[in-house]
């Protein structure tokens, strides 16, 4: 599996012997132990198609938990029958470089590849559920109107969308 923060310690590492000279080697364990990054794009590709491509304004990568903290964040998850992808952005999240799967906390909003747009507190993506799931209130527009509910599971592989707990229905005029 491909570790991102494996790459960013061996350029460090890198960096560190080419600036001491030839002679000195500088050992991991003197590496820092936090990555601090301003732009971040995480891109999880399968075959030639991207699958999850993560953008962040700052991110800090944990190397030792395998974890990277972001801020103003943004998410494309391509979906498999080639109909689009679901799009989504959010004030903080958390991505688990050993699963692939992330959290998005704060004003998550998103669309999904049939223009239905969703707007949440949390929400939670299993990469290898390839599903997308909150079970906080969320409310959802498309062109016929206003759904809301305790929550909803989207299959991303599938493009599809099931709404959780209570849901209301409010048609546009």
């Amino acid at each position: 599996m491909f570790r991102p923060w494996q790459t960013c310690a061996s350029l460090l590492l890198l960096t560190a012997v080419a600036a001491a000279g030839p002679a000195r080697a500088v050992p991991e364990a003197d590496l820092p132990q936090t990555l601090d990054l301003t732009g971040l794009t995480y891109v999880d590709s399968q075959g030639s198609r991207s699958g999850v491509v993560l953008q962040a304004e700052e991110a800090r990568v944990l190397p030792q938990r395998e974890q990277v903290l972001m801020r103003a964040v943004g998410m494309r998850l391509a979906t498999a029958d080639a109909k689009g992808e679901l799009q989504m952005s959010c004030d903080h999240g958390e991505l688990d470089l050993q699963s692939g799967s992330f959290v998005g906390v704060g004003t998550v909003r998103g669309r999904t590849p049939d223009g239905r747009r969703f707007e949440t507190e949390r929400l939670r993506y299993d990469h290898d559920a390839g599903l997308v799931t909150t079970d906080a209130p969320v409310v959802i527009r498309d062109g016929t109107g206003t759904l809301r509910g305790g929550g909803f599971r989207y299959q991303v592989r599938e493009g599809r969308l099931k709404l959780l707990g209570g849901a209301t229905v409010e048609q546009s005029e």
